[in-house]
């Protein structure tokens, strides 16, 4: 090839990388006036349910605590998850906090996160007695809830949501598999889903998957693993990916 067509691509590229620079900083942009956004209504919700906690708490009227309860402790979790995304959107997915812990604990505390969305859909879901992993807490939490809280809505009713975890060892990772019942995943669509802001629309009106899945992918190459799915639709999907039970060189 010669020298000028060299040249003429050079600068393409370059002129490529330039507006990829400008399209990430813009999106840093957007994060952070969302964020701040957010956090004034947070604030409001937090502060109200306080005070209606401290009017109700001592009178016995019947499922006004503890729904009280939930919504203080649902504008706390989305605080924190906002304080992430700040986070993220600044420095990119650390792992500055990996310490051992017990998968079966973090299920336990994603499965009470998400106890309004399991009542509701009555969904069943079951676990292994799972291994001690090496992780980021707060990011594995994040995986498992985007993924589970998945299973749970891309599912078509009346068919009750089932959904199973388990795991297996492989050398120092261990390889969990989350699998749903739901509608499934059009095969076209299987090497695509991972991608930011990558949607599709299954028969259910609204169905989609966005973001989530792009920054359950970070989470897992962040750990140095790995996250794969396998999927049919009308029969469920799959979720296979791999998080260390030790510390990573």
């Amino acid at each position: 090839m010669r020298t000028k067509e060299l040249e003429e691509k050079k600068n393409d590229l370059e002129q490529v990388v330039e507006k990829l620079k400008n399209l990430n900083s813009d999106l840093d942009c957007f994060a952070h006036i969302c964020c701040h956004e957010l956090k004034e209504p947070l604030r409001t919700i937090s502060a109200f349910s306080t005070l209606a906690l401290r009017e109700y708490e001592d009178k016995k009227v019947e499922g006004v605590v503890e729904c009280l309860k939930i919504i203080k402790d649902g504008a706390s979790r989305m605080n924190q998850l906002i304080n992430s995304v700040l986070e993220y959107s600044i420095n990119g997915l650390r792992t500055n906090s990996m310490k051992f812990f017990s998968a079966n604990d973090m299920i336990s505390e994603v499965l009470s996160m998400l106890s309004v969305q399991i009542q509701e859909k009555s969904a069943i879901i079951s676990y292994d007695k799972l291994p001690i992993i090496y992780a980021d807490r707060l990011q594995v939490i994040q995986l498992f809830q985007n993924l589970i809280t998945n299973a749970i809505k891309f599912n078509k009713y009346p068919k009750t949501p089932f959904i199973n975890i388990t795991s297996n060892i492989k050398d120092t990772f261990v390889e969990f598999q989350i699998k749903d019942n739901g509608i499934g995943i059009p095969k076209e669509y299987h090497k695509e889903i991972f991608l930011p802001f990558k949607r599709f629309h299954s028969r259910n009106e609204g169905s989609s998957y966005g973001i989530g899945l792009n920054l359950c992918k970070k989470i897992v190459k962040n750990h140095g693993g790995s996250i794969k799915v396998s999927s049919q639709e009308d029969v469920g999907t799959t979720f296979k990916f791999m998080l260390p039970t030790q510390p990573i060189n």
